[in-house]
């Protein structure tokens, strides 16, 4: 029914429950039965603080049959090995058993070079394992004959593939030279002599303008001595949004579209940059798609980069004063293609449910504190604990680390980084650490009116708040960790 189609996910679960029994009630009567799942969808019936709706005519319906919940193993991998869980095959024979050999793809380089009387380039295409294509063309600023083009385009291939570590390498070439490389024809080696001509924009195939080739210059050649690519500028053939409106702002003519005309009055050119009007009356710098590119990667994974979402870094963006149309696009599929955060990232493995909100009629009113530690190993300057509050009504974290725990400490940070900032608070939600219950604390607690209230290790989601935020802290720092450890 369409009415069923739009239940929750767990409500579904529940559903297949009270429907499967009642068709077989009278095979589950006399005997005790087992609800394997991953979810406790029992548990999630009886813990409901009002059994009303169809959500209480199930538990009522179901109180009959002896059902005990016995949770799924779980498994990684696709649905077969999902498959095979459920349904176990029956035993083979050793000798019988067929084992497939995996083979390592190699990395691609197809190389060529190019000679007219006046000019000499090089084309370099690479290719990954997973079909990923990398096109770059070098311009030679120096004499040399075809067969020496050919030789500096293969070393310049070998030289980037050594830079991105590749281990298992096929040399696909255009010329016979004296390497182990395949040959093949120059008819199908089109690509790479395509990019060794268009260093000079000889022999562009149609549509060739729509890619993006990074051109470089070489102004040695690789037998001399400290041979090194100069990379002296970069033809971007690709585009650029910001063309048509800055030809316009730089000599308005009538002849231009009227689209362009009314996008261009948001804009202001300064001697040749293009800046956005903001609302708030700031510029903001208009960069091309390569250079947002570039932008991007720095504030999501730079030096200060927390690997954010894409809303955060939109927002972040924005406020160092840079600006593309595409922003909000272009930054979710960034950060979807995040190698730190699709390792790293939180991945949910329980069905949607209603929240539970604790509710607070003031910011800083109450706050949820945890401690995460012992972190090994520890930081360069000794810390291995983190303690963190999280204010209830706006989300606010404030985290320290620390080299050790104690009541004075615990104390001071109360003192300093919740009081002194955002006043006194009504209650703080702790666990039931010997930091957090300790006579000193509880003093001090008591003289200034604060209600220390404490959850139990038998039900953690007492302080699902703290909790929440210790997983999201411990994932920003997972993100980083790896590459500066």
């Amino acid at each position: 029914m369409k009415v069923e189609q739009k239940y929750l996910a767990i409500e579904k679960l529940c559903l297949v429950l009270f429907f499967s029994c009642s068709k077989l009630r009278y095979y589950l009567f006399p005997t005790t039965v087992n609800v394997v799942c991953q979810t406790d969808v029992i548990k999630y019936m009886l813990m409901r603080p009002i059994s009303r709706g169809r959500i209480g005519k199930w538990t009522l319906a179901l109180t009959k049959f002896a059902l005990q919940y016995v949770p799924q193993k779980a498994v990684k991998g696709q649905a077969l090995a999902d498959f095979l869980t459920d349904h176990p095959p029956m035993e083979v024979a050793r000798d019988m058993m067929e084992v497939p050999l995996v083979g390592l793809t190699p990395w691609k380089l197809f190389f060529d070079g190019f000679k007219i009387e006046q000019a000499v380039g090089a084309g370099v295409i690479l290719r990954s394992p997973e079909g990923i294509e990398t096109q770059v063309a070098f311009r030679l600023d120096f004499s040399c004959s075809n067969n020496q083009a050919e030789y500096e385009a293969l070393i310049l291939g070998m030289g980037l593939l050594l830079d991105l570590k590749a281990d298992i390498v096929e040399i696909i070439g255009g010329s016979q030279l004296d390497v182990v490389v395949r040959h093949i024809p120059r008819s199908k080696n089109q690509a790479a002599n395509g990019l060794a001509q268009a260093v000079f924009g000889i022999g562009l195939p149609e549509g060739s303008l729509e890619k993006t080739i990074v051109i470089k210059r070489k102004t040695q050649s690789a037998i001399h001595e400290a041979s090194y690519l100069e990379v002296n500028h970069v033809e971007d053939m690709q585009l650029d949004w910001q063309t048509p409106i800055i030809q316009y702002l730089s000599n308005p003519r009538p002849k231009f579209d009227k689209r362009i005309k009314d996008k261009a009055t948001g804009y202001v050119l300064i001697g040749e940059d293009l800046y956005k009007k903001g609302k708030d009356d700031l510029l903001l710098k208009c960069v091309s798609l390569n250079e947002a590119t570039l932008v991007m990667a720095k504030v999501h994974e730079g030096i200060c980069g927390a690997h954010q979402a894409g809303p955060k870094m939109r927002w972040l963006i924005r406020r160092h004063g840079y600006y593309w149309p595409t922003m909000t696009t272009d930054y979710v599929k960034y950060a979807k293609g995040c190698w730190a955060c699709q390792t790293h990232g939180p991945v949910q493995r329980l069905p949607t449910t209603e929240f539970n909100p604790v509710v607070k009629p003031w910011p800083f009113r109450g706050w949820a504190m945890d401690l995460i530690g012992k972190i090994t190993p520890s930081a360069t300057r000794g810390h291995c604990f983190i303690i963190v509050a999280t204010d209830y009504f706006t989300k606010w974290v404030e985290a320290v680390p620390m080299k050790g725990v104690s009541q004075a400490e615990v104390i001071q940070f109360l003192k300093s980084h919740i009081i002194h900032r955002f006043g006194l608070p009504e209650t703080v939600k702790c666990d039931n650490g010997s930091v957090f219950v300790g006579d000193e604390v509880v003093a001090f607690a008591a003289e200034l009116g604060i209600t220390f209230t404490h959850s139990t290790s038998y039900y953690v989601q007492g302080n699902g708040q703290a909790e929440a935020s210790n997983k999201i802290l411990k994932g920003c720092l997972a993100k980083v960790v790896d590459d500066n450890p």
